[in-house]
């Protein structure tokens, strides 16, 4: 439904074929005259249903300034750890701790800071071992 990359043109060039041809069927109206009903429809009803994806571009875009910084402050907490985000609009975070903090899967980060990576809408935690083994724990917080 989308094209060229738009969601609001692909859904306004589906809706309005759907609706000229739902009015053309059932109505005695002209073809031009349902051609142009079915796209002020589609119009309508593309406006609404798309009409907050810049809105939710931005507050993407914030969140990832947010998660960003979150994960700054982490790796100047303790000089220890090497903390990093990765992927599309940071929402993945990698930890680099010493050997003595890994632990079991799943137990570092602190559940605490697991819950606030949660919140600030984390997606994956990735727990690197530093050791030989080169082992990772990814989880979701």
């Amino acid at each position: 439904m989308t094209l060229g990359g738009e969601t609001r043109l692909g859904l306004l060039l589906v809706l309005a074929g759907g609706f000229a041809s739902v009015l053309r069927r059932y109505t005695e109206w002209s073809t031009p005259g349902t051609v142009g009903v079915g796209v002020l429809s589609a119009t309508l009803v593309a406006t609404v249903l798309v009409g907050s994806e810049a809105e939710t571009e931005e507050s993407a875009e914030v969140g990832a300034e947010a998660r960003d910084a979150y994960a700054q402050a982490l790796g100047a907490e303790d000089p220890d750890v090497m903390v990093e985000t990765r992927g599309l609009n940071a929402v993945t975070i990698w930890f680099h701790p010493p050997q003595s903090q890994v632990g079991e899967c799943g137990s570092f980060p602190s559940a605490p800071v697991r819950q606030h990576l949660d919140e600030l809408g984390f997606k994956r935690v990735v727990v690197v071992d530093r050791a030989e083994s080169g082992g990772i724990c990814s989880f979701p917080p």
